[in-house]
């Protein structure tokens, strides 16, 4: 994944640049999400912070922290399956677009890529003869990733 160093000099750098604080826990988290190859639960953070900081973490303590995370755009949730991971943005200091994400469901390795615009004027045009409406343009999308198919194959 991402250099977790970068990740956090990034992230340090936004905090003090708009004011917030990355706590110790923050960062912490944040590490834990960075070393990730996968969308991780609230469970399997506090499963993985214990691991790597030799700490207990509540569970609602975690979730504040993941909202925070969230706000500042450093890590992204997953809705569908509730799970969470690093932006792909970090450490890049430009605007972000809304993403789409590509999720293996058998392994819970999660790819950031961005549609071309032509692709998501199709998706909104294709939506609207359904008489529906995108409300949100970050699409999540369950695949099988090529490691896994490798392994039923």
């Amino acid at each position: 994944m991402n250099n977790v160093n970068a990740i956090i000099t990034y992230a340090e750098q936004h905090c003090k640049k708009n004011s917030v604080c990355l706590t110790i826990q923050r960062k912490q988290v944040l590490i834990s999400l960075a070393q990730s190859k996968t969308a991780l639960s609230v469970y399997k953070i506090i499963a993985l912070y214990k691991q790597l900081f030799n700490e207990n973490i509540a569970a609602m303590s975690v979730y504040r922290t993941l909202e925070f995370l969230e706000n500042e755009k450093f890590i992204h949730k997953l809705q569908l399956t509730n799970k969470y991971i690093i932006s792909s943005h970090i450490p890049a200091d430009h605007a972000h677009q809304k993403s789409q994400f590509l999720i293996c469901s058998m392994c819970d390795l999660v790819k950031e890529i961005n549609f071309e615009k032509s692709l998501m004027s199709k998706i909104k045009k294709g939506m609207k003869t359904a008489n529906f409406i995108l409300s949100d343009k970050r699409l999540e999308i369950h695949c099988i990733c090529n490691t896994c198919i490798k392994k039923i194959v």
